[in-house]
């Protein structure tokens, strides 16, 4: 059992995960955190669980179509890129599995970019603004 957060500060955000990677009766370690991009306008680290593999692959497409993005991108433009770039990688790779073999992961997007911090998590495709608590 994977277990990852993802906290969105006023000043940062901060991703955890564990280390332990299972598969069958075999458990090895290994990072869940990636950095999908990095420029010097935008910033996209990654926290995941499920399928190792599969999810270091969605996040390598990620950082691809990210970098992509013209200079200084808001975190909405991150969004929809990250979007296309998983409705890409689940067309091509997942998609086509069968169902009942069908590989599985979930990811928390850390984004900094040109109007401040945003926090994601996946649903499939489609990123989702993590919730955030009001200002007192």
């Amino acid at each position: 059992m994977t277990i990852g957060v993802g906290l969105l500060c006023n000043d940062g955000i901060v991703l955890a995960s564990d280390t332990e990677y299972t598969t069958g009766v075999l458990t090895t370690l290994g990072p869940k955190i990636f950095k999908a991009t990095q420029r010097s306008d935008v910033v996209v680290i990654v926290a995941g669980a499920g399928r190792v593999p599969f999810m270091k692959a969605a996040v390598e497409k990620i950082g691809k179509k990210v970098s992509q993005l013209p200079a200084d991108p808001s975190t909405e433009d991150v969004k929809d890129a990250a979007e296309d770039a998983l409705l890409s990688f689940y067309t091509k790779h997942v998609y086509p599995v069968p169902e009942d073999i069908r590989p599985e992961f979930d990811l928390i997007l850390g984004v900094w970019a040109s109007d401040g911090l945003q926090l994601y998590n996946t649903d499939l495709t489609t990123l989702i603004p993590v919730w955030t608590c009001p200002q007192f």
